[in-house]
C-alpha cells in the first residue's frame, strides 16, 4: 500500500494573487499557514518561473514542500517528473465543477500519491538495488534499454517497473546534450557505430529477488551509487539532487575529453592526453559514446578516426593502468 502525502488544491485569483481553498487533507490551522505563505510567496515571485519553496507550518510538524509551477523553468531538479504529475493532473480536474467543489476519486488519489508517484521512486529504488543501482544509473547515461520481465504479478513488482523507468529518465543525459544528429552520426560508419550501440539490459523480477543480465558497470557509477547509499535517508529532492550533479559531472567531462580530441588532430602529446583522461576519469565508455554522437559529423573527418582508436586503446589496456 502506497503511503500518502498531504495536499491542498487551490484556486488563483490572478488579479491579486489570492487563494481559495478547494480540497485540503491538512488540518484547519495547518492549511491556513500554507495558504498565508503561499500568497506572501505568489505576491513576490509570480513573475518568475516555476518553483520550489519550503516552510515549517508548526514547529512540531515536518518540512512541507510546496510546487509552484508558473513558468518555464530548468532550475529544479524534480521538474521534469513534477510537470507530468501536473499535466496528469490537470487532465483529471477537466470536468471539475469550482461550484461545487467536489473532485472525482480518482483526481483525490492521485492528489494523494503525487509524492509516492513522481518524487519517492528514487528512494524505492536505492532501497531495492543498493549497490546494484549503478547498473541503473550506468544504463541511464549510456542509454541502455532495461527489459523488466516480472514472473510475479504484485503490486510491488509493477510499481518496481514502473520507478525503473521513472529513474532512467532521470538519469538520462538527453536534456542536457544536443544530439540532433545521433541517428546519422551512428550510421555514418558501420565499424564505429558497433562500438557506441545502446545495448539492451534484462532484469528478472520474481518471488525470490532480481537478477541483471550483466553486471558491467564502470567506476564513476560505482562511486556515484554509494554516494547516494550513504545519504539513503536523505529525502528525494536531495537524492534527485546527486543524479543532476552526476550528469552535471558527466557533461564537463565530455567537453573536457572533446577539446582535447579537438587539438589530437595535431598532436600526438594531447592524443596521448585524451587516452591518461579516459583511463582517469571512469567514466569512459559513456563519455566517448556521447562525444561520438556529438562529434561524427563535424567537417574534419578524423575526429571519428580519433575516437575511435582512443576506444581501441582503451579497452586493450594493461590492467595496471587501472
Amino acid at each position: 500500500m502506497a503511503a500518502t502525502a498531504s495536499y491542498a488544491l487551490y484556486m488563483l485569483d490572478e488579479e491579486n494573487s489570492s487563494l481559495t481553498k478547494l480540497l485540503t487533507s491538512l488540518d484547519d490551522e495547518s492549511e491556513s499557514q500554507l495558504r498565508q505563505y503561499v500568497e506572501r510567496q505568489l505576491k513576490r515571485l509570480l513573475s518568475q518561473s516555476g518553483f520550489v519553496i519550503t516552510t515549517q507550518l508548526r514547529e512540531s510538524s515536518p518540512t512541507s514542500m510546496c510546487y509552484l509551477s508558473l513558468l518555464d523553468s530548468k532550475e529544479i531538479a524534480c521538474k521534469t517528473e513534477l510537470d507530468a504529475y501536473v499535466k496528469t493532473l490537470t487532465a483529471s480536474l477537466a470536468n471539475f465543477d469550482a461550484d461545487s467543489k467536489i473532485l472525482s476519486e480518482d483526481t483525490v488519489n492521485i492528489l494523494e500519491l503525487w509524492y509516492t508517484e513522481c518524487i519517492h521512486y528514487i528512494n524505492r529504488c536505492t532501497k531495492v538495488f543498493g549497490k546494484d543501482l549503478a547498473l541503473l544509473i550506468h544504463a541511464a547515461l549510456f542509454n541502455t534499454s532495461i527489459n523488466v520481465n516480472i514472473s510475479a504479478e504484485t503490486n510491488d513488482n509493477r510499481q518496481l517497473s514502473t520507478d525503473i523507468k521513472r529513474f532512467l529518465m532521470a538519469g538520462s543525459l538527453t536534456r542536457l546534450i544536443s544530439n540532433d544528429n545521433v541517428q546519422e552520426n551512428l550510421t555514418k560508419s558501420s565499424d564505429t557505430k558497433e562500438l557506441f550501440n545502446s545495448k539492451v539490459l534484462d532484469l528478472n523480477i520474481d518471488e525470490s529477488g532480481y537478477e541483471f543480465s550483466s553486471k558491467d558497470v564502470n567506476a564513476s557509477c560505482t562511486k556515484w551509487t554509494e554516494i547516494m547509499l550513504k545519504d539513503e535517508s536523505s529525502s528525494s529532492f536531495a537524492l534527485r539532487q546527486i543524479l543532476e550533479d552526476m550528469k552535471l559531472k558527466t557533461v564537463q567531462e565530455m567537453n573536457l575529453l572533446k577539446r582535447i580530441v579537438t587539438q589530437a588532430q595535431r598532436s600526438y602529446y594531447d592524443l596521448f592526453r585524451a587516452y591518461k583522461f579516459l583511463i582517469k576519469c571512469g567514466n569512459a565508455d559513456v563519455i566517448m559514446k556521447h562525444l561520438y554522437n556529438g562529434l561524427a559529423n563535424d567537417s574534419d573527418e578524423n575526429i571519428e578516426d580519433i575516437i575511435t582508436l582512443l576506444h581501441e586503446a582503451y579497452i586493450n589496456r594493461e590492467p595496471c593502468e587501472l
